[in-house]
């Protein structure tokens, strides 16, 4: 059997010869982060991770079985990182407001949805529902962490950028 590597959103499979596995995700995460080129800056959930003290500062302080460098690819396509815009310093609840309304949501488009029920199954803040046999986002409930997204096997579920966000970038 051979094993390849597959993005999220029915990536295009690519073969690297490497079969990693262990019992921290985290660190996983950024092994597989550095072999396709990113550093945990690179990563919001990476940093997260790094900030709760779940990861250590760079790859190098894993201990792995074996030298992933032996595995790095140097010609990964990797999507292009959209920036950030901070409001630290407006209050509280206008920051939240500006924030939201900035924000990238899931959207389903249900003429692709093959009903599988991925998205449901791994929606760690269970809020998908399914309504006719196809998947419902509520939307308060929604932590926009698009993991509906990277294992719906048919695509039906993209990324919304609203419109004022795709204006200031």
């Amino acid at each position: 059997m051979e094993w390849k590597a597959i993005g999220p959103t029915k990536g295009t499979p690519r073969h690297i010869g490497a079969l990693l596995a262990s019992t921290d995700p985290y660190k996983l995460d950024l092994a597989c982060a550095k072999i396709i080129g990113l550093e945990k800056e690179n990563v919001t959930t990476l940093e997260a991770a790094y900030k709760r003290g779940l990861i250590p500062s760079d790859y190098t302080k894993l201990t792995y079985n074996e030298i992933i460098e032996n595995y790095f690819i140097s010609d990964y396509k990797n999507i292009p990182i959209h920036s950030g815009i901070l409001f630290d310093s407006k209050p509280p609840l206008i920051k939240k407001m500006i924030s939201k309304s900035l924000q990238s949501t899931p959207l389903v488009e249900k003429s692709k949805c093959i009903s599988c029920k991925k998205c449901f199954e791994t929606c760690p803040a269970k809020a998908i529902t399914m309504k006719n046999n196809k998947p419902v986002i509520d939307r308060k409930k929604c932590i926009s962490c698009f993991c509906c997204q990277e294992f719906c096997p048919a695509g039906a579920i993209k990324s919304k950028r609203p419109f004022i966000a795709k204006l200031l970038n």
